[in-house]
């Protein structure tokens, strides 16, 4: 043994390693499943259930592609019956319901792990994205900061418009639409080709993540009329940017907190007309398209989906599956 010192260092290291290894495959996973989620708001899961929902994949995170989680809920609701459906919107009303009276009572909720886990990862592929792509220079910079301070001024004050009566929707959504794109543009012209062509990729993304969210629900011509008509009127009723004057002390010095308690004072106020425009979107709905996004909403909180790896269920497919 001492003529190949370095195995002393090596063949421990090795052998805590294997039995590490072996320790933790005999451990069951402790990663929930899909049926696991969806039995504690609808507890009457049969078997057979169980084994279509797990067999419903979101591949792993290398593969994973825009959209794929609505595709899984759609696909989730198909398997659920009337019943357990109703069942999934009743658990996820009375969640909300907790949450709210938390509010009320003033207190804080707490980040929970996975919440925490997703901003950290969320973080982490920012960070390296900046890292390990093309870097901004000072001038792109700054000329991209005074783009959008300005662009954030004028929405302000089309808001506003649009609030006080002076301009009607139509008239909002298409100055609302030239915005974005002098912005977009503004961007491009300050970015290198390369930059620029990221730009698409993460737009790109943007858009199969919509397409996958609008075949998911299906949503019906109606009801995406009476759903822009309820965003215009969230905006109409959303309150304008805060004078801060009353906050200001004899030195000029921003008092934060007074503004933060201000503003908590000010959605207080608004939670009843709140609550009341998200009933009507709820109306609007189909309980099928309720818990798609519910069961969306579920698997978001969560870091996977079943046995990720395994391959990918597309969406709905041709036609629904008939309620059993």
């Amino acid at each position: 043994m001492t003529r190949f010192p370095f195995l002393r260092r090596t063949l421990p290291a090795l052998a805590f390693g294997l039995l590490f290894a072996a320790a933790a495959s005999a451990q069951p996973s402790t990663q929930r499943s899909l049926s696991d989620r969806i039995a504690r708001a609808v507890p009457d899961l049969t078997d057979t259930q169980k084994s279509q929902l797990d067999a419903l994949t979101i591949p792993s995170r290398q593969d994973r592609q825009p959209g794929d989680a609505w595709g899984v809920a759609a696909n989730a609701t198909d398997i659920l019956t009337a019943d357990q459906i109703e069942t999934l919107l009743a658990a996820r009303d009375e969640a909300i319901s907790k949450r709210g009276d938390r509010a009320r009572r003033g207190g804080k909720a707490r980040m929970g792990r996975g919440q925490r886990g997703r901003m950290g990862r969320g973080l982490r592929r920012g960070a390296r994205a900046r890292a390990g792509g093309p870097q901004l220079s000072e001038e792109q910079r700054e000329a991209l900061r005074e783009s959008r301070q300005a662009a954030r001024g004028e929405r302000e004050a089309l808001v506003e418009q649009f609030r006080s009566g002076a301009i009607d929707a139509s008239t909002f959504q298409s100055r609302s639409e030239a915005l974005r794109e002098q912005q977009q543009a503004a961007r491009r012209a300050n970015a290198t080709p390369e930059q620029i062509e990221r730009m698409e990729a993460a737009q790109e993304r943007r858009d199969a993540a919509k397409a996958a969210r609008e075949a998911a629900l299906s949503l019906t011509s109606a009801q995406k009329e009476q759903m822009e008509a309820i965003r215009l009127e969230r905006i109409r009723m959303s309150p304008g940017a805060p004078d801060l004057r009353p906050y200001l002390d004899a030195d000029g010095q921003l008092d934060r907190q007074a503004l933060r308690e201000a503003r908590r004072a000010q959605r207080e106020e608004m939670s009843d007309e709140r609550m009341a425009l998200r009933q009507r979107a709820e109306s609007i709905l189909t309980d099928e398209q309720k818990a798609t996004i519910a069961l969306h909403r579920m698997m978001a909180r969560g870091q996977r989906v079943g046995r990720a790896g395994e391959g990918r269920r597309g969406m709905r497919g041709a036609g629904r599956r008939g309620r059993r």
